[in-house]
């Protein structure tokens, strides 16, 4: 599915299968609509429509679509077609926004969040949403850093988080190195870029407090459109297989969020396995103790599953002294 201008130049990227099943959606303007089905939802990623006249090119896929009115398909496919227009652009007013479609669900932040978000490659025009609960605000004791250090700086995300009612709460580009964002809530001793680059911005508070709460956080490439309420953040750069990398540490314990009680947990320097203050035979113990028991403690590598990577992540910092590793 394509959409021309009068002109015959395209208008947004040409698409295969964004609404249901195998079926194919265009969406323009503002707000955020359910999608259909498994389909996506309606927010306008496609960019706007200016007044004047348009066509519509539909092709049995694959198919290729390209200005000038050029098109091809190369399928054997025959049949009906059926194409639906919805608009409010005669004066209907829009329905509430919908809360996002969330790519990743984080739960609420704490110590055992687990870090290297896996983001997947960003599309050309994609937003990455993410949901993240905060069940105790942070303070002058309590931080939540959200940390975009080790993304490639050429990826150049930006991102906006936004409340549980699709207020726009704050919105960075490039207060990180390079061309990257940063965001750090609540206590302000200064914490070192999770990059292991010296030079890159230290974390010291700088975003202010983060009350408790349910917020959404959107990761977009080369803003085009960012709206205080709805949820509404638009990226139309054409640039395909963006990697981007989010790291989330918090110094919240997972106890307070009402999770397992780890003891490690109490400052995060899980080398320090049973907080005794000292790094020796004891923490593997007790570490071992959980690992059998495939008990979330001793989920060291914090990929939400206990497994041998566990065991490697933990006698990486065990064997260091904790040096270099969060909360030792």
């Amino acid at each position: 599915l394509a959409l021309y201008d009068a002109n015959g130049n395209l208008v947004g990227n040409p698409d295969d299968n964004d609404g249901s099943g195998n079926l194919s959606q265009l969406t323009y303007g503002i707000g955020r609509r359910d999608g259909v089905g498994d389909g996506r939802q309606y927010d306008g990623r496609d960019s706007e429509l200016t007044p004047g006249d348009y066509f519509i090119g539909v092709a049995a896929a694959p198919a290729t679509f390209s200005g000038a009115f050029i098109a091809s398909s190369a399928s054997t496919e025959t049949g009906d077609i059926q194409v639906r227009l919805n608009s409010n652009a005669q004066g209907t007013p829009a329905p509430a926004a919908v809360p996002p479609a969330v790519n990743f669900d984080l739960g609420p932040i704490n110590v055992l969040t687990p870090i290297g978000q896996a983001i997947p490659a960003m599309q050309a025009g994609d937003v990455i949403w993410f949901k993240f609960d905060v069940c105790e605000g942070t303070d002058a004791n309590n931080f939540v850093d959200i940390d975009f250090s080790r993304c490639n700086e050429t990826t150049d995300p930006y991102v906006a988080i936004f409340d549980s009612n699709g207020n726009l709460f704050l919105e960075d580009d490039d207060s990180g190195n390079a061309e990257l964002p940063q965001f750090s809530f609540g206590g302000s001793s200064p914490r070192a870029a999770y990059s292991g680059v010296p030079e890159h911005p230290a974390f010291n508070g700088e975003s202010g407090p983060l009350a408790a709460g349910t917020y959404y956080m959107a990761i977009a490439h080369d803003l085009a459109l960012s709206l205080p309420i709805g949820w509404q953040i638009r990226s139309t750069d054409l640039i395909t297989n963006i990697g981007v990398i989010a790291d989330v540490y918090s110094s919240i314990t997972n106890t307070s969020c009402g999770g397992p009680t780890c003891a490690w947990a109490a400052d995060g320097c899980f080398s320090d396995y049973n907080n005794d203050g000292g790094i020796d035979g004891d923490d593997v113990i007790a570490f071992f103790a959980d690992w059998d028991a495939s008990n979330v403690c001793a989920d060291a590598d914090a990929s939400t599953g206990v497994d041998g990577d566990d065991v490697i992540a933990f006698f990486g910092a065990w064997d260091a002294g904790g040096v270099g590793f969060p909360g030792c």
